[in-house]
């Protein structure tokens, strides 16, 4: 249930609440590689309800500017974890915290957005690859605090820039686990990255249209993508690090009568070499990577329908 309540003209208060009942089971039978004292049969059911709500200020400072700030709490429902004993997993809670401000610009030419934000996990649903399987375990403490940054400039009719930038924070502050890769003992990794979780992202558009008479028109764009380091493990081990890096691409569109679109694309422009994961095997006493796409071109047609 969500209602808004007009204070005036340029205030409007939003209230919502939710109850979520969830009913899980889970039936499993291992039948190979059985050893000793290993679980082969499971059939197990669990069930979880929560109440989930938000709070929200929107005020307009005036007919192009908005700010705005929010509290809401959230819900992630437990589940299991297929193909391990102890597979069950608790439901993950976050309070979420956000204040921003929204705007149209210089005669509706400029779009301009901003963001600041906190996100306070509990039983945060971890990912984990251990000895070639992928699990989940809850830590119990995750923050997750950052900015962000977007905008659209189109400086003249032909012509749109846009973009956007990310601060993030996101650590664990309480969780212990067991490293595949050093074990037996408990890793303490609080002050850990999160996963895929890199301190600065930011991206860049370069666009031009050119509109003919016939009805048709073509359009050039160009982006890049940075990414900070980030890790693909929890422990955040060395091998497990995804160094910085910068993806482009190039695509010209062409359209006619809105009907016939003939794309020509090249992504990853500069043909880089580049790991997008990298987890532990202990299995194999190594690592399992995956590259990234090399250099890809291609041609899309597309014709819509009346």
């Amino acid at each position: 249930v969500q209602g808004s309540y007009h204070v005036s003209d340029r205030l409007r208060l939003t209230a919502g609440v939710r109850r979520t009942d969830d009913d899980k089971t889970n039936t499993q039978t291992i039948t190979n590689n059985i050893s000793p004292g290993k679980c082969f049969d499971l059939k197990l059911q669990n069930d979880w309800q929560e109440m989930t709500y938000k709070l929200s200020a929107d005020f307009d400072v005036s007919e192009s500017v908005m700010v705005y700030g929010s509290y809401a709490k959230g819900y992630k429902s437990g589940g299991f974890n297929t193909g391990s004993c102890n597979n069950a997993f608790d439901p993950e809670t976050v309070a979420a915290y956000e204040v921003g401000l929204k705007s149209t610009l210089a005669d509706g030419r400029l779009r301009l957005n901003l963001a600041a934000y906190n996100y306070d996990y509990q039983d945060f649903q971890a990912r984990l690859f251990i000895n070639n399987a992928s699990l989940v375990e809850n830590a119990t403490d995750v923050t997750n605090t950052g900015f962000e940054a977007e905008f659209v400039w189109v400086p003249v009719d032909a012509v749109q820039i846009d973009g956007g930038v990310s601060f993030m924070k996101s650590e664990f502050e309480e969780f212990m686990s067991d490293d595949p890769m050093d074990p037996p003992e408990l890793v303490d990794l609080e002050g850990n990255q999160t996963l895929r979780a890199p301190d600065v992202s930011y991206s860049v558009g370069l666009q031009f249209t050119h509109v003919f008479e016939q009805g048709a028109d073509i359009t050039f764009r160009y982006e890049a993508a940075y990414k900070d380091d980030y890790y693909t493990a929890v422990f955040n081990n060395d091998f497990a690090r995804i160094d910085s890096h910068t993806l482009q691409s190039v695509r010209v569109i062409s359209n006619v009568n809105n009907r016939w679109e003939l794309t020509g694309f090249i992504e990853n422009v500069t043909d880089e070499e580049l790991l997008e994961n990298i987890l532990p095997s202990a299995t194999i006493g190594g690592t399992i990577g995956v590259w990234s796409p090399p250099r890809l071109w291609g041609l899309q047609l597309r014709y819509t329908m009346e």
